[in-house]
């Protein structure tokens, strides 16, 4: 579900409905609605009520750019896809990678993966070696 909220809707002018998703994911109503309203208390997703969209109305989700972030980010460390290889990636982006990975840690709930401890070490680690290769 979040990655088709990640896919379709990043930014208040993409939100989507709770319909279009669970049309899109086919899970029952009850499930849409406890899901999105569970990531949306979170703060991992941005919820409003649109009263416009009928006679009763209907909630749309949507994901901002930071969440979005957040969102790849944990798709990358629970897929085991983040890049763990450094050769031939300038200092500079290791730095970036890096100052991002540290955000994550301090400001959004990634920082409780156990994993992105390992991965933070392994970042600086690569940018020790490069800055002494340097050097």
């Amino acid at each position: 579900m979040m990655l088709y909220l990640l896919d379709r809707a990043v930014g208040r002018t993409n939100a989507v409905s709770g319909r279009v998703v669970r049309t899109a994911t086919k899970m029952k109503p009850d499930d849409v609605h406890r899901v999105l309203s569970s990531q949306a208390a979170g703060g991992r997703v941005n919820k409003a009520f649109d009263e416009s969209a009928g006679p009763r109305g209907e909630f749309k989700y949507w994901l901002e750019p930071d969440q979005a972030a957040e969102a790849k980010m944990y798709r990358l460390l629970s897929g085991g896809r983040l890049p763990y290889r450094h050769e031939g990636v300038s200092a500079a982006d290791i730095a970036t990678r890096l100052k991002f990975l540290l955000y994550c840690k301090e400001s959004t709930y990634l920082g409780e993966h156990k994993i992105l401890d390992s991965i933070i070490a392994d970042y600086r680690a690569a940018l020790k070696q490069i800055s002494q290769t340097d050097t």
